[in-house]
């Protein structure tokens, strides 16, 4: 029989050291910070957690058939090929999404630590040309945490289609002013499950620019302009990279 409680990790928890849903119990760990804002689901006497990967998307996620756990929060299924016990909730909004995948409780902090550190990535450039062809390129050395903050950008820039026109961060220009590239940055993690990749770029007067929308048939892109710090860097590492 499969049985399942639900946990938001929380400092309230710790003021309730026990939580009961009639069916089991389950224990809640001492307060830790590094979990403040997971889940957690028992199944089978065994306890799950999930966001041990912060931010990353699982990619095209392959899974069991069998259901090791149905209620009222989603099913969910063992992942396949991987050697840690990882549960996907299949019922999840966006496919793949950091609160989507669990893994075994007793392994969170390992892979938690895996995927925090920069080594164990493959950084790469997709670079689209005149709309319709792509290459992907490897970069050797990207600085991650500025990979992070443009990953950041991108989502706090993100088009709203309720919200057209976007923000008045927004500007108009001619696509063909914006040439003929494409940029798009991503990170993988290097056990194959997990990646992430930011919005499209050009670059405009020598500055990068985040293509927020292509109205069409205008020939019109609404750009955002990159923070400053940043422009410069992916700029250079474009130039570098022989990505230009």
């Amino acid at each position: 029989m499969l049985s399942s409680c639900a946990i938001n990790s929380s400092e309230s928890d710790t003021k309730n050291p026990s939580l009961t849903n009639g069916i089991d119990s389950i224990v809640v760990e001492e307060y830790n910070e590094s979990t403040v804002g997971t889940t957690a689901i028992m199944v089978d006497g065994v306890l799950y957690r999930n966001k041990f990967q912060g931010d990353l998307i699982l990619r095209n996620p392959q899974y069991s058939d069998e259901t090791v756990l149905k209620d009222t929060t989603g099913q969910y299924h063992r992942i396949e090929g991987t050697k840690y016990d990882l549960l996907y909730n299949v019922n999840s909004e966006v496919s793949g999404a950091p609160e989507s995948v669990y893994c075994r409780d007793d392994q969170w902090q390992e892979q938690k630590k895996y995927y925090s550190d920069s080594n164990n990535f493959t950084y790469q450039c997709i670079i689209k040309t005149n709309g319709v062809s792509s290459e992907t390129i490897d970069v050797d050395k990207m600085d991650i945490v500025k990979l992070n903050e443009l990953l950041a950008f991108c989502e706090e820039n993100a088009y709203d289609p309720n919200a057209f026109a976007g923000t008045n961060k927004t500007k108009a220009v001619s696509t063909s002013s914006l040439g003929d590239k494409a940029y798009r940055f991503k990170m993988s993690s290097n056990d194959g499950l997990f990646s992430v990749d930011a919005k499209s770029f050009s670059i405009l007067d020598n500055a990068l620019v985040y293509r927020y929308y292509e109205v069409m048939p205008e020939d019109k892109t609404l750009i955002i302009d990159v923070p400053k710090e940043l422009s410069e860097y992916f700029i250079s590492l474009i130039n570098n990279s022989a990505l230009g």
